[in-house]
This record gives structure tokens, sequence and C-alpha cells, in this order.
């Protein structure tokens, strides 16, 4: 969801495209929904019931959580900036792009499968969700 934000915001710094009406309604529904995740992380918290949510028991993953968010978003807007300036301006192909894509993120869910498929983790932790 945060995703919206920082990508109107490299699109203005980087190609100087004003943020419309739209997006800004856009912007406004989204952040009803931020607004409402945030609450049912409240509600979760007062409940106290830790086989619900890890950050009952560590709440300091809360913050952890939202900074890898925050990280991961803002890569992905700039990588889709960067897949956009790669169309506009340098007219690479489409086919070419999605076919790189595809093609790494091929090689990269098979190294994470065989990595998990082997590695087993004897974890107190990683019982619980098994």
């Amino acid at each position: 969801m945060v995703e919206l934000y920082i990508l109107a915001l490299l699109n203005l710094k980087i190609f100087k495209i004003q943020i419309y009406s739209h997006q800004k309604l856009a912007f406004a529904i989204n952040f009803i929904s931020v607004i409402l995740n945030i609450v049912t992380v409240i509600f979760t918290y007062n409940e106290k019931n830790e086989k619900k949510a890890i950050y009952i028991k560590y709440w300091w993953t809360v913050f952890i959580g939202i900074f890898v968010y925050l990280l991961y978003s803002f890569f992905l807007s700039f990588t889709f900036i960067n897949i956009k300036k790669l169309i506009d301006l340098k007219f690479v192909s489409l086919h070419i792009i999605l076919f790189l894509y595809g093609f790494f993120g091929f090689i990269f869910c098979s190294i994470f499968c065989i990595i998990t498929t082997f590695v087993h983790c004897e974890d107190e932790n990683a019982k619980k969700f098994l």
C-alpha cells in the first residue's frame, strides 16, 4: 500500500510528472486501508494472544517489519521507475524486459526452493509453524 506513495514521489522527482486529482483520491482511499491495518495490529496486540501473532510476544518485531516493508516498497518502486525509464527513454522492448524478469525470477525461486528443501530448521519457533 505504501508503494503507491513512493511511486508517485519518485515519478515526481525523477520524471517531473505531477500528481493528478485521481491519484490524490487513490491516496486517500489507500490511507484508509493503512489506518485499518494499523487498527488490526492494535486490536491483535490488545488481545494478548501469543498464538495469533508473533509480535505480541516480541514487540520489537513490529519495527523490524515496518522497516523491511518500507525498504522493500522503496526498491520495488525504484525498480518500476527504472523499467519505465528503459521502456520510454532507451526504447527497450517489453518482451525483452518480461523475458529477463521471468528468467531471473525463475533462477531466484529455484535456488530458494532448493535451499529450503535441503536445509532443515531445528529451531523451537519453527516447529510451531509446521
